[in-house]
């Protein structure tokens, strides 16, 4: 479910038109999480961090991390009544990860 879905409450859900759409989003944000695990940061004196090691460890001790990965995560396609419960609500976390 995306946020456009919870926001205008539209029953997008029954073309297959709009199950590509979010299929594609799901892409992206997964695309996302890859290109942050590659993104240089830089130390406290200013230079720049190549290391991909550091650059995993930096980015999995961030709480944007947590956040990347709740919106990527198809709740609402697991088979959990529980999950699917609670994907409308976990997938807003999707606009902060826009942000």
């Amino acid at each position: 479910m995306l946020p456009v879905e919870i926001a205008y409450h539209a029953p997008f859900g029954a073309t297959a038109g709009w199950h590509i759409f979010e299929y594609a989003v799901e892409a992206l944000f997964a695309l996302d999480v890859l290109f942050h695990f590659n993104t240089t940061v830089y130390d406290s004196d200013g230079n720049e961090i190549f290391d991909r090691k550091h650059l995993a460890i930096d980015y999995l001790s961030e709480m944007h991390f947590w956040i990347d990965m709740a919106a990527t995560i198809p709740f609402n396609k697991m088979s959990s009544n529980a999950a699917a419960k609670l994907a409308p609500t976990l997938k807003v976390i999707r606009i902060t990860a826009l942000s």
